[in-house]
């Protein structure tokens, strides 16, 4: 990140007059409100990754063992 360029940025807008900031604030809105397109959930490289380990058939029953072994 450019804390430089988020310092003068600070500065400028500190410095608009409330009919500036008003222009502004109509051009940055429509900007935030575009959402970024997000891979389903599914298609993540992560899920199913330990599909083929025969001990995380039954994922809470491993969790618990772990928990009991670790925290015992």
């Amino acid at each position: 990140m450019n804390l430089q360029l988020v310092d003068s940025l600070a500065k400028i807008i500190n410095n608009l007059t409330p009919e500036e900031r008003q222009i502004l604030q109509t051009k940055i809105i429509p900007i935030t409100l575009l959402k970024e397109e997000l891979t389903p959930l599914k298609k993540e490289p992560f899920i199913g990754m330990w599909s083929d380990k025969k001990d995380m058939e039954n994922s809470s029953k491993w969790v618990k063992n772990i928990r009991e072994k670790e925290w015992s």
